[in-house]
């Protein structure tokens, strides 16, 4: 049997692999929501190398937790979330029905890269999104619905509110 020479069909499929097609990916909410955080996080007046009130350094999101039911506000259904790059460990829980994100740095540096790398990513893309409220403390970030909220996570864990 002899060769097939190409014919139009195949050099279609040959531009088609080799053409340059961008790829667009769809941002989840949880995405956005951690990247506002990170924003707010880096916006003046609540820049998260600026020291936090009576706030504590936590090694493990459990401590969090244990932290808030002592100071008043149960956390309910915590369950585990796949950690964002500079971050140790990632929680999420509902605390009056609303969605908290609880995450733990290994330090103050991890906890800067994190939310700088989110300030980065938000600024380049064109879209508006209200930023989460947000309890920043010396290694950790907790993200909540709102600024009532967050301001009830901090009375019973220490740290500064942004957003």
């Amino acid at each position: 049997m002899g060769r097939a020479t190409p014919g139009p069909l195949s050099n279609a499929v040959n531009v088609q692999r080799t053409a340059v097609i961008p790829r667009v990916r769809v941002l989840r909410a949880p995405v956005l929501v951690a990247i506002a955080a990170a924003v707010v996080a880096c916006s003046p007046g609540s820049s998260p190398a600026t020291s936090t009130s009576a706030a504590a350094l936590f090694e493990s999101g459990s401590e969090i937790l244990s932290a808030l039911a002592s100071g008043g506000v149960q956390c309910s259904n915590p369950r585990d979330r796949s950690p964002a790059t500079n971050v140790k460990e990632q929680l999420g829980c509902e605390i009056d029905g609303q969605d908290v994100i609880v995450r733990v740095f290994d330090d103050a540096a991890a906890r800067d890269r994190y939310v700088q790398a989110g300030a980065a990513l938000m600024s380049q893309l064109d879209v508006e999104v209200d930023a989460p409220a947000t309890v920043i403390g010396p290694n950790w970030i907790v993200t909540t619905d709102t600024p009532e909220l967050a301001k009830r996570v901090q009375g019973a864990i220490g740290g500064e509110v942004g957003g």
